[in-house]
């Protein structure tokens, strides 16, 4: 059995601080680290405060890396900075500088864990939004595909679903919206767990096929038993 600490969509917020300090072992953050809220929801974090709260997470994953299992994921907002599409509250004058800082967290677009202590293993995939047969399909793509994508240029990852107001019938793993999750096929029989659907959620929505966590707070998963509960110290 292992516990996972999961911290959903950071936006330049510190709320990932006192967990990830008092955490030993696995953790993954679901991306969207910068390209705060500050400019349109009060009580918010600007450009200024998200960019310092940037490099102090990456020190962090920098220093912990060295004794524990840190996964950084990449989120819709991340992949901007490396080939210039799809921009959203996208930080203009210290993009060179947050593009760098990004880069360091090593950012991947999903992660696989498999606990084999049930009698049945309990098999969990993260990712940003949300994995489905259905976009891999349009795309001719298998899960391990997504390994050799070039985040550079303009891929799959950059299809935007009609509810996020894009032009695709599916969004990608890093733009796939809820309600689109929701009505297609998950990626085989994996427990999928992700973020990016905020719409100024308090509290997250568990399921017993998903769990969609970007409401500011740091979860604990229990890989042994399914429960996926709010972190306290």
């Amino acid at each position: 059995m292992t516990k996972i600490l999961i911290i959903p969509d950071v936006h330049g917020r510190n709320f990932w601080k006192e967990s990830c300090n008092n955490w030993e072992g696995k953790i993954v953050f679901l991306g969207d680290y910068h390209d705060p809220y500050g400019e349109y929801v009060d009580g918010e974090p600007d450009k200024s405060e998200s960019l310092t709260n940037l490099k102090e997470l990456v020190v962090f994953v920098k220093n912990k890396r060295h004794t524990s299992d840190i996964i950084c994921l990449l989120g819709n907002h991340e992949l901007p900075y490396f080939n210039g599409n799809g921009k959203c509250r996208f930080d203009y004058w210290k993009q060179k500088e947050v593009k760098e800082l990004i880069n360091s967290l090593s950012p991947q677009l999903y992660y696989i864990y498999e606990d084999l202590t049930p009698e049945v293993p309990h098999k969990y995939l993260f990712s940003h939004a949300g994995v489905t047969k259905n976009w891999l399909g349009c795309n001719n793509l298998e899960l391990k595909d997504l390994d050799n994508i070039d985040i550079t240029n303009l891929s799959p990852l950059d299809q935007i679903s009609y509810s996020r107001g894009g032009y695709n019938k599916y969004g990608s793993c890093v733009w796939n919206d809820l309600n689109d999750f929701q009505l297609q096929t998950p990626y085989k029989d994996y427990y999928q767990i992700f973020g990016h659907t905020w719409g100024g959620r308090t509290k997250p929505l568990i399921t017993d096929k998903y769990a969609m966590l970007d409401c500011c707070k740091p979860f604990v998963l229990n890989t042994e038993t399914k429960q996926i509960e709010e972190w306290i110290l």
